[in-house]
Formats: structure tokens, C-alpha cells, sequence
């Protein structure tokens, strides 16, 4: 189940399955991370007075080249073609539970 403010931006494939939803800050962003059978997708918004909310990244699984965590709650995605590695803050799950859920699903 996704939170209502973001229901209506994320659009499910054919045959893709919704795994759940995070809050979460992607490299300093306030928003929502979408864990999809097929991919990751971030969803940017809700931080201090913005009360819009936009689909800003959609990684599929195929394209994250490595996982790794620090810790605390952080987690960098290494995704293919991008020269830096994606910053992933958790707010509301364990790290170690968001890194376990991508890495089952990158194989």
C-alpha cells in the first residue's frame, strides 16, 4: 500500500508487483523510496512547505552495479552509467532490511 500522496504518481508495469514504500532522503532529497518487482523508483517531495510530490528517478534492478551500506541508516547504489554513487538515507526501516530487499531482487 502506498502513502496517498504519491498512489497517483506511481504506475505499476504489466506483471510488476509493488513490494512496498520507504520514507527516505536520496542524496539530501525528502521523499519516498518504491520498491517494485522490476525496480526502484524515487519519489521527491514532502520535505518542509512542498506538498507536491514527482517521480525523480526509476532505477531497475538490472542497472544497480553494487550495493553497499555504512553505519546508521545509509545506503549507496552504484547504477550503471552514472559517475557517483546514489545516497540513501532511511527514515522509517532499518537499513540492513532495505539493502536485503534490493539485493534479493538485483539477481
Amino acid at each position: 500500500m502506498l502513502p496517498k500522496e504519491i498512489d497517483k504518481i506511481v504506475s505499476l508495469k504489466k506483471g510488476e508487483e509493488l513490494l512496498g514504500s520507504y520514507g527516505c532522503h536520496l542524496d539530501y532529497v525528502k521523499g519516498y523510496a518504491v520498491l517494485t518487482s522490476d525496480r526502484l523508483l524515487f519519489i521527491q517531495g514532502g520535505g518542509g512547505f512542498d506538498e507536491k510530490y514527482t517521480k525523480s528517478h526509476e532505477i531497475p534492478y538490472k542497472d544497480i552495479k553494487e550495493i553497499t551500506s555504512s553505519p546508521g541508516d545509509t545506503v549507496f547504489l552504484k547504477v550503471s552509467e552514472h559517475p557517483y554513487r546514489y545516497k540513501l538515507d532511511t527514515l522509517d526501516v532499518s537499513v540492513t532490511n532495505l539493502k536485503n530487499i534490493l539485493i534479493s531482487h538485483m539477481q
